[in-house]
C-alpha cells in the first residue's frame, strides 16, 4: 500500500505467471517457487533451505534485516550475491514503478461510442482551481460547444420556477431579495443562501437534492433543442 500508485499494481497471480514464464524461457530446468511478501523480509527469514540472496546495488542492504531475522530463528546466514548493474539510461531500466507511471493517461477501457447518438457528451469535473475553466476555454477554441452547468443551475431557481418555490419552502422567504431598488428584486439572494448551506453539510445536501433533479431536466431539454441537437460534441462544465 505504500508503493507509488499502489492502486495500479497488478494482481499477484498475474505477476507470478509473467515472472515464471520469463524464468522458464531462460532456463526450463529451474525449479521456481513463489510466495506473497506481506512484509519486508517474507519467507527469506524463515525458510531453512535457502543459502543465497540475489540483490542489486540498490537493494543489497536489504539482506541485513533478513539475516538478523534468520539468526533469531536459529537459521544459517544467507550469502549476498550482488548483481552488477548495466550502465544504461535510467529510462531504459525495467521498473515496476515506472511502468505504473507510464500507465497513467492510457485508455484502459475503450469508450462506448454511439455514432448514431448526438451530441457526444463529455463532463468536465474537478474541485475549485483544478483547471476546468482553462480546459473548457481550449475546447471552445476548437469550436466545441460548452454548457456551463453552474449558470444553468442558477437559472433553475429563477422566480416563478418550481425549483424556486421548493427552495423558498425549505429555507424560508428571508432568502428572497426584498429591496425593490435592487435589480435582482424577487430573486433568491445567493449570498444569504450560501451562508446557510456552506459549512453545513446537511443543509447543502438538502439544497442539492432540490436543485439537481431540476438541473438534470433542464440540461436534457437544452441538449434536445435545435441549437445543440445536431452538435458533434457538447461539454458539460
Amino acid at each position: 500500500k505504500n508503493k507509488v500508485l499502489s492502486e495500479l499494481i497488478e494482481p499477484f497471480e498475474k505477476r507470478r505467471i509473467g515472472v515464471e514464464s520469463y524464468v522458464k524461457t531462460c532456463n526450463p530446468d529451474l525449479a521456481v517457487e513463489f510466495d506473497v511478501l506481506n512484509d519486508a523480509i517474507g519467507f527469506s527469514g524463515t525458510l531453512a533451505r535457502l543459502d543465497t540472496l540475489v540483490t542489486s546495488q540498490e537493494t543489497k542492504l536489504g539482506i541485513l534485516p533478513i539475516n538478523e531475522k534468520r539468526i533469531e530463528n536459529g537459521l544459517n546466514v544467507l550469502e549476498n550475491f550482488v548483481v552488477d548493474e548495466l550502465n544504461i539510461r535510467s529510462n531504459c531500466k525495467i521498473s515496476s514503478t515506472q511502468i505504473r507511471w507510464e500507465s497513467l493517461g492510457k485508455l484502459l477501457i475503450p469508450p462506448c461510442i454511439k455514432p448514431d447518438h448526438r451530441p457526444y457528451i463529455i463532463g468536465i469535473t474537478g474541485c475549485t482551481g483544478s483547471g476546468k475553466s482553462s480546459i473548457c476555454q481550449r475546447l471552445r477554441a476548437k469550436d466545441v460547444s460548452v454548457l456551463n452547468c453552474d449558470i444553468e443551475a442558477h437559472n433553475c431557481y429563477l422566480p416563478s420556477t418550481d425549483c424556486f418555490q421548493e427552495i423558498v419552502s425549505s429555507f424560508g422567504e428571508s432568502i428572497i431579495i426584498d429591496d425593490i431598488n435592487n435589480e435582482n428584486y424577487g430573486k433568491i439572494d445567493r449570498k444569504k443562501l450560501g451562508n446557510i448551506v456552506f459549512n453545513h453539510p446537511y443543509e447543502m445536501d438538502k439544497l442539492n437534492k432540490i436543485v439537481w433533479p431540476h438541473l438534470f431536466t433542464r440540461i436534457q431539454r437544452i441538449l434536445g433543442s435545435p441549437e445543440f441537437r445536431f452538435k458533434e460534441i457538447v461539454v458539460l462544465e
